[in-house]
């Protein structure tokens, strides 16, 4: 198999972790990336419960984790997550991640449901997930039931694309009013953030005054919920004089990605 293309690949003898999924069939586009790089660590990606592609190798007396081994790695960890959920997906990428102490993973996106795909680029966007697929001989006619299915011309690395997610405050502001399910005035919103969730606090050096004056409380106010209704996490609308704001579809999609994350997120992707 011709090595991998791109200025990303591997140098020679580079401990790598690496991850994926693994759906009927096409083992080679999952073990054949193992033989031709170092694998410290490979994490499988596979269902709660009732993981049915398990169920189809174990059917045909293939044991995963071994042939994976087989293939190069030195060892094969599971990691459980709902495949058919690309947001359960990235957050189960990037808890692994932080479980264990991961800088950098190199994830397959050619293997598995769709969904993994989608939600292994998520991930991808905002912490070190580097991203490769097999490129497959799809032209080469064989068995349907093969576990190996086609075979692997070449493994293919996708340049990183990474967006700035706003900043953990915000984020916080956001998860509040998702879990709120409700518009929020203005006012009782920045009173909540002072209040209640301490999103809004004292920053400068020394002793905190007692109260904290309305132009400071007002400052942060605008730099946290600004971000949020620029790129449409959350609407903002007026009513009666006042200030009114909800989540958006998108902006609860948002929070569910970064909830408990938005810290290493916010640290340039470091975990």
């Amino acid at each position: 198999m011709p090595p991998a293309s791109g200025p990303s690949s591997p140098a020679a003898g580079e401990w790598q972790a690496h991850a994926a999924a693994v759906g009927f069939g096409g083992l080679n586009a999952v073990t054949a990336p193992v033989r031709e790089f170092p694998v410290k660590a490979f994490y499988l990606l596979e269902m709660p419960a009732n993981d049915l592609a398990r169920k189809w190798f174990s059917g045909r007396r293939v044991k995963l984790e071994e042939r994976i081994e087989e293939a190069g790695a030195d060892q094969v960890h599971v990691w459980k997550a709902e495949l058919w959920d690309p947001v359960a997906v990235a957050r189960c990428i990037v808890q692994g991640m932080l479980d264990e102490g991961l800088e950098t993973l190199h994830f397959n996106i050619s293997a598995g449901p769709n969904t993994v795909s989608v939600g292994a680029t998520l991930a991808s966007l905002f912490w070190d997930v580097r991203l490769y697929y097999a490129k497959a001989d799809f032209g080469m006619v064989g068995d349907r039931n093969s576990v190996d299915g086609p075979a692997i011309l070449a493994v293919h690395r996708l340049p990183p694309f990474r967006a700035q997610p706003p900043r953990p405050e915000s984020l916080q502001a956001l998860a509040i009013l998702v879990q709120q399910s409700k518009d929020f005035a203005s006012p009782a919103w920045k009173d909540f953030l002072v209040d209640e969730a301490k999103v809004i606090r004292h920053k400068g050096k020394g002793k905190p005054p007692a109260k904290m004056s309305a132009q400071a409380i007002h400052g942060q106010f605008e730099a946290i919920v600004r971000p949020l209704v620029d790129t449409g996490l959350v609407a903002e609308t007026w009513r009666y004089g006042k200030r009114y704001f909800r989540p958006t579809e998108q902006g609860a999609a948002y929070s569910r990605l970064f909830d408990g994350l938005a810290s290493s997120a916010n640290d340039g992707g470091r975990t």
